[in-house]
């Protein structure tokens, strides 16, 4: 007899075959556990007649599952087991096996048609195959043409996916599906969560104190978050959406700093559109953007502007403020009186009419914002033109509703997003 037995210690975990109601009825080899999953089943309790169970250690391959049946796997394998409620096929699962452990995912979420690939693979994956694909999203470097190393790296994903023109459309179905379908799990809030800690490191907004915005979030040099030649503002506005549905609490602090450099942001363009979700999600903080927009207003007259810069984003937070949906200025103790008397004084209406874009944000005040005949009396008063422009044939046509929502909402369906 030997002195000394070795014995190996297995974490063992059961899953229940009513998870999979299309392997009733089939035995082991009809359902490819082992080819398909790569699991191997070392054990079936069966349900039994009274209130024991019985177990079949290491299983025939020709047994049946039936209903109620539990299979015993390794700990580590449960995840393959373990599906979405949109569980793919087996071809589909063999498919994504692949894609998953591809090389070149990074390099398909960069190109303008395998984008659709890898978001289309995100809709219809099993749990597990989402949350090891998110990880190569963010867990590969390139160290030469052949060689790669895995490791986690926040600044890839966002270099690489965040602020990829077509990566950033990835990114909003990983929301999608944490929002809709708790996609990936006991991972959901994670994953969700180191999108939301990106976005306050590049905002240097995680400290609690409020500072001015860091290049590396907005500004002319290229390179920031909010960078008007690319799409990667998208995700801030997505994420206040989500976690204003989700957990509100977790986006105050975030809010909080936008409001605080309400100032900044305002004349940037993908700034202003930054605020404008500030207005439609922020109760605490709309306020206080609503009256950075007021005194910015108030500025063409307190210094005498004759003639508005070329690109003067206030116009289309006016905008935002008069025709929303939403209706933000009833939200806003005494908002649509103040608004009203901030454009009535001075010049304010007559240079915000002048100006190539704000003709329309004019139009709109005259047409929207006014109640009564006396209130649109005292607005053509202020800008003469408006009433001119009331008796011409062409403005009569009917305007085009302004587009005050550019965040491409996680509750509209995309064009090539899968079913949720």
């Amino acid at each position: 007899k030997p002195d000394t037995v070795h014995t190996r210690l297995l974490r063992l975990r059961c899953f229940s075959i009513d998870e999979r109601k299309d392997w009733l009825g089939a035995d082991l080899i009809q359902n490819r556990i082992r080819k398909d999953f790569g699991v191997t089943v070392i054990g079936i309790i069966s349900r039994g007649t009274g209130e024991s169970d019985s177990i079949a250690l290491f299983p025939r391959p020709t047994q049946v599952l039936q209903k109620g049946d539990r299979l015993v796997v390794l700990k580590s394998d449960i995840e393959r087991l373990q599906v979405s409620s949109a569980p793919a096929t087996r071809s589909q699962s063999s498919f994504v096996e692949e894609l998953v452990e591809s090389m070149r995912v990074v390099d398909l979420v960069k190109d303008k048609n395998g984008c659709h690939v890898i978001r289309e693979a995100f809709c219809r994956m099993p749990e597990y195959l989402k949350r090891r694909l998110w990880k190569r999203l963010q867990s590969w470097t390139v160290v030469d043409k052949t060689k790669y190393v895995r490791e986690i790296d926040r600044n890839h994903l966002l270099e690489q996916v965040i602020k990829s023109q077509h990566g950033i459309h990835v990114i909003r179905e990983i929301l999608r599906q944490a929002l809709f379908n708790n996609g990936f799990g006991p991972e959901n809030d994670e994953i969700v969560g180191t999108l939301l800690e990106i976005v306050e490191d590049q905002a240097d907004a995680r400290s609690g104190e409020l500072k001015p915005l860091p290049s590396s979030f907005v500004g002319p040099c290229g390179g920031a978050l909010l960078d008007k030649r690319k799409f990667s503002y998208r995700l801030v506005l997505w994420l206040i959406e989500y976690f204003s549905y989700r957990n509100r609490g977790r986006i105050q602090g975030l809010l909080d700093c936008f409001a605080h450099n309400a100032q900044q942001l305002i004349d940037e363009n993908n700034g202003s559109i930054v605020l404008s979700s500030v207005l439609e999600y922020g109760e605490v903080q709309r306020e206080k953007v609503f009256r950075v927009i007021l005194a910015r207003i108030d500025d063409i007259t307190r210094e005498r502007i004759k003639s508005l810069p070329k690109f003067w984003y206030p116009s289309f937070l006016i905008d935002k403020l008069v025709v929303d949906d939403r209706k933000i200025l009833n939200m806003i103790p005494g908002g649509k009186a103040d608004l009203k008397a901030t454009l009535l004084r001075g010049e304010n209406l007559q240079r915000i009419q002048e100006h190539r874009s704000g003709k329309y944000t004019a139009r709109r005040i005259f047409d929207e914002l006014a109640e009564n005949e006396e209130e649109r009396r005292e607005f053509a008063k202020a800008c003469p033109k408006l009433l001119e422009l009331e008796h011409d044939a062409e403005e009569k046509r009917p305007q085009k509703r302004a587009e005050t929502s550019f965040n491409d909402s996680l509750f509209r369906e995309s064009a090539h997003s899968g079913q949720v």
